[in-house]
């Protein structure tokens, strides 16, 4: 009985990866890629998701649901925001981080 529920719980968790897509990308300030462990976040309705860029500021997000989403970006204490959508297939996000002369970043699609 434990076997045949384990199995069952793996084909479940299994089918809902395959059913989601992907959120990646790279992020730059500059030319420079915006380096490891800046955390990066989708938003679509109440569920988020997160991942952490690695040494070439490139993340993957694996967002189960469709429709428009917003991308977060944590970045020198400040929480930068873009409007983004999810699709069926993986479709990709490169930013550049950009500092404004007040001080706050802004994310532009490159």
């Amino acid at each position: 009985m434990k076997r045949a529920t384990a199995t069952i719980f793996v084909l479940l968790v299994l089918t809902t990866l395959a059913l989601g897509s992907q959120v990646y990308g790279t992020l730059k300030e500059g030319a420079a890629p915006i380096g490891a462990g800046v955390r990066v976040e989708v938003s679509c309705g109440a569920n988020t998701y997160f991942a952490y860029t690695d040494a070439y500021g490139a993340y993957k997000i694996n967002v189960p649901l469709k429709g428009k989403c917003t991308f977060r970006v944590h970045y020198n204490g400040q929480i930068v925001l873009y409007d983004i959508y999810s699709y069926d297939d993986p479709v990709r996000y490169d930013f550049e981080v950009i500092k404004q002369s007040n001080g706050t970043y802004q994310l532009k699609r490159k």
